[in-house]
Formats: structure tokens, C-alpha cells, sequence
């Protein structure tokens, strides 16, 4: 399913892809990562790196995962700065993971993860903020990375926050940002089966100005301002804010944008995965030197396919090659 070029999940394939991967992944100053990764089918992941024969070697990560435009290539976004990208195949019984543009590793080495029939218990530990209520003795933290609504466990640090909470809130069940480390762990509770809890190993800090940004999702290629970050190759700095480089894909076909100094306006045409950009036209100011605009237009005259991964679109040439990469950014 498809909207605006954007594909959207339904329960049932999210429901497919859901479910637990493991395998030994390649290191190179160690014998190998053993990965874990457990896939929701509400969109939220949690994943453990372990570098085999180091002592403190795992680094529990949170957070969201979506599946790219082209339905090959799941992204996965949680705490680090970077995503981390695999390939789904051989029917959802593996994960590959691919590497940091989302393109496969060329290696003689082992880079699939298989999927566990009955996987042990998996409880995440680590640092987590979250929008945190406390009404009528049912404490929530509403984690930021996964979006998950997690009771709160009334033990280890729990008792530091809720007295900050108390002193801090100016009305009952006021939500507030505040950052913790702890563990996620699955338990039976008061309304019936196991679900995910939060328990507060300790407790950081609130943060009562803030809020949890918006969470992780696949953008859509018409109605999102995607700003080029990259072109053959290479980083895209803006001269001016006010014609950045860009493009504004709209309804039937109509496009719109900048080359980084000259507005841009035209229309595109898609099928599937390959899109073709026709009847190109813009201002006729003069560029400063050095411009990229000519080498802009060009990419998108070369433009045979395209792909959304979460927030980044990339345009490919006739052998696969990435001529142009972009952002989804608030629109100026």
C-alpha cells in the first residue's frame, strides 16, 4: 500500500516481519558481534550488539523501524546518530545487514541474521527519556525512541522520581519529559497478560521545557521538503537558506523546488520504483561561483529510480549509482 509514494505498513505485513533475529556478525578487532534484534509489529524495535570475549561488550539500543519505499530494506532508528539498515529476504526468515548507505556489504563473510523460532526473554537496559504522568497511582512513561507506553514499575529509583515529579508538576497528570536508565522487562500486571514495563535504576533528571521529538517514520514523497544533503558523492553545503537546494513533489505529477539558486518547477512521472522528471524550467538569476545548479539538473535528468529509507530519499542512475540524496526537513 502506497501513499504518496510512501509505503504504508498494514497490520497484517508489519505482523509478517515482526519477530526475533540472531547471528554472529563480523568485528574487526574482535572474534565477532553477536546480534540481537526483536522486531514489533507496532513499529518498535529493541536491539543487543555483543562484542564476543569483552567483558562489557553489549550496548542495548531502542527505538522505531520502517520498511523502505521499495519494500526491500528495513531501517532501523533509535538512539545512535546513524540508522542501521537490513535487507528483508528469503521470505522474512533472514535479515542481511547492509551497510551504512543501505547497500549490501561485499564480503565473503557472514552478515545474515536468522530468525528465532523461540527466543529467550530480551530485556533492554540502558538510558531512555520519555513523557512521564503520574494520576491516580498508575505511573507512565511514554518513551521517546519507540513511542511505547510503559508502566512504571514502584521499585529501585522509582520513589527519586516521583518526588521530583510531584514538586515539579503544576497539575495532576501533567506529562514531563524526564531521562532515566533502566531496564525494560516483561511483566504480569493488575489487568491481566505479560506486557513491557519500565523499571528506574536511576533516576537522571526532568526536563520540564521539552518534549519528546516526533518518532521515527517513513516519509512520504509528495508533500515533504526534501533538501539535498549529497550529490555524486559528495556533501551539499547551502549558499543562502532562501533557495536551497531542494524539491517539493506534489499532486498529479506537478514538481517544484530549487538548484541552490534558482527556483525550479517542472513535473515527474512514477512507476513503481523508476521516476522520470520532465519539462524543466526556473528563474534566470545569476549564480555566484562555484554552482552546482547545472550539476543538479543534471542528476535529475539522469534520475532512472528512486527510494525512501524512513527520512532520506535517494535518486539512482541507469547503473544503480546514487546521484543525489535528500533529507526530509520542516518546510521553509
Amino acid at each position: 500500500m502506497t501513499f504518496g509514494g510512501s509505503l504504508i505498513l498494514p497490520f497484517t505485513l508489519a505482523g509478517e516481519i515482526a519477530g526475533s533475529f540472531a547471528g554472529v556478525l563480523p568485528c574487526a578487532d574482535c572474534p565477532g558481534i553477536d546480534y540481537r534484534v526483536d522486531l514489533f509489529s507496532d513499529g518498535a524495535y529493541y536491539l543487543r550488539p555483543r562484542y564476543l570475549e569483552k567483558p562489557d561488550g553489549a550496548s542495548d539500543d531502542v527505538g522505531s523501524w520502517v520498511l523502505s519505499s521499495d519494500g526491500s530494506t528495513l531501517v532501523l532508528k533509535g538512539a545512535r546518530e546513524a540508522p542501521l539498515y537490513f535487507a528483508w529476504v528469503d521470505d522474512g526468515r533472514k535479515l542481511t545487514k547492509l551497510d551504512l548507505e543501505g547497500r549490501p556489504i561485499v564480503s565473503t563473510q557472514n552478515h545474515d541474521l536468522t530468525r528465532v523460532a523461540d527466543p529467550a526473554p530480551f530485556e533492554p537496559r540502558l538510558s531512555l527519556r520519555g513523557e512521564f504522568t503520574y494520576m491516580a497511582d498508575s505511573p507512565v512513561f511514554e518513551e521517546c525512541l519507540t513511542g511505547r507506553s510503559l508502566p512504571v514499575a514502584m521499585e529501585a529509583d522509582y520513589v527519586a522520581l516521583e518526588r521530583a515529579y510531584g514538586e515539579e508538576r503544576a497539575e495532576p497528570g501533567q506529562a514531563i519529559l524526564a531521562g532515566i536508565e533502566g531496564r525494560i522487562v516483561e511483566r504480569v500486571n493488575m489487568e491481566g497478560p505479560k506486557r513491557p514495563m519500565l523499571v528506574v535504576e536511576r533516576f537522571v533528571g526532568l526536563f520540564p521545557e521539552a518534549t519528546c521529538p516526533d518518532r521515527f517514520a517513513a516519509r512520504p514523497l509528495e508533500g515533504t521538503y526534501w533538501k539535498l544533503t549529497f550529490l555524486n558523492g559528495t556533501p551539499v553545503v547551502p549558499r543562502q537558506r532562501r533557495n536551497e537546494a531542494h524539491l517539493l513533489f506534489g499532486p498529479e505529477g506537478r514538481l517544484a523546488g530549487a538548484d541552490g539558486c534558482n527556483r525550479m518547477f517542472g513535473s515527474y512521472e512514477l512507476e513503481g520504483n523508476g521516476i522520470r522528471f520532465d519539462k524543466m524550467g526556473g528563474t534566470l538569476m545569476a549564480c555566484p561561483e562555484p554552482s552546482r545548479d547545472r550539476e543538479f539538473k543534471g542528476a535529475l535528468d539522469k534520475a532512472k529510480t528512486w527510494r525512501i529509507l524512513g527520512s532520506l530519499l535517494e535518486l539512482r542512475g541507469e547503473k544503480d549509482d546514487i546521484l543525489a540524496k535528500f533529507e526530509a526537513v520542516p518546510r521553509k
